[in-house]
């Protein structure tokens, strides 16, 4: 019989979930992966693993993959760790988009009705990188509404393989150009810009709904294999008990000194107050309007596909 493999991506947001889902999976013989979201998205769609915590957008892009569990990672409300940053904005630039955030107000699930105010000058360059798809799809939706277009050679395009957790260096910020910024490397990476945009927040002003980021996905192929019967069990676990231990806030729970099987950058403890971060900010449970929240970004995302194809 074939191994099932699990991933997920390896950044702080799950740590209190993959410190003991790392090791329930030890203990059930089971294996599994960590990597940055364009990687896990990437080993989930070539068969590599069958089971992820990875991005809704598999949904409409991997044939034969649906939902696994009501777990995920949303946030409903500014995160912190997804923004687009920018140094020496100009003036014009900051107004409009002040005016169009504060007035944009989605209205059904599609572009249409959405009439942007023209930016009277050349559109600023948006870097995405090349390790989510999710948060750069969600920064190219945001640019069609702020804007009414994407920049040219921003559309996400399939097949480019991630660098890695770190994927600009402070040398490479131009002024006045946009940088997509995502997970533990925005928190490193928060002072080095003068504006920062949080796509949740911009989520949540835009919807009124909390953004979700993950959700566990799985080749329906896989769906009948009796071993994800315990899996399903053993994330379930692990969610209660990070979220027992975020509650507690007992200071043994995460000894960021301490190694795990599961990744932790404990660099990231000097930037922001993880703990509060997982309290405040990040939820493990998708209930229904995360799933409300889902089925409006995906049917975005298949209007943009279709207009950068």
């Amino acid at each position: 019989m074939n191994a099932v493999k699990v991933g997920w991506v390896g950044y702080s947001n799950y740590y209190p979930v993959s410190r003991y889902l790392s090791l329930f999976l030890e203990a059930a013989d089971l294996e599994w992966m960590e990597g940055v979201p364009k990687q896990v998205n990437q080993a989930l769609r070539s068969g590599q693993i069958q089971v992820a915590l990875s991005s809704s957008v598999n949904l409409i892009t991997t044939p034969g993959c649906e939902e696994f569990g009501d777990f995920g990672v949303s946030c409903d409300g500014a995160v912190d760790s997804v923004y687009l940053g920018m140094n020496a904005i100009t003036p014009r630039l900051r107004d409009h988009l002040g005016e169009a955030r504060e007035s944009l107000r989605l209205k059904g699930c599609g572009f249409s009705g959405v009439t942007p105010k023209k930016f009277q000058g050349p559109l600023p360059a948006l870097h995405l990188g090349e390790v989510s798809e999710t948060s750069a799809l969600l920064a190219q939706i945001f640019y069609k509404l702020w804007f009414g277009r994407v920049p040219a050679g921003a559309c996400l395009t399939e097949g480019t393989s991630a660098p890695g957790l770190r994927d600009f260096a402070p040398r490479d910020f131009h002024d006045q150009e946009f940088y997509l910024m995502i997970g533990d490397e925005a928190f490193k990476r928060q002072n080095d810009f003068e504006v920062k945009i949080d796509l949740c927040e911009s989520w949540k002003k835009l919807t009124g709904l909390p953004f979700l980021f993950a959700r566990w996905l799985i080749l329906s192929k896989w769906s009948g294999e009796p071993r994800l019967c315990k899996l399903k069990e053993l994330i379930e676990r692990a969610t209660h008990l990070g979220q027992q231990d975020i509650a507690s806030a007992r200071p043994q729970c995460f000894d960021f000194g301490a190694p795990s099987l599961a990744y932790l950058d404990t660099s990231i403890s000097q930037h922001v107050d993880l703990l509060s971060y997982w309290r405040h900010k990040i939820s493990y449970v998708i209930g229904a309007r995360e799933r409300e929240s889902c089925e409006l970004f995906l049917s975005l995302v298949r209007q943009l596909l279709t207009e950068c194809s």
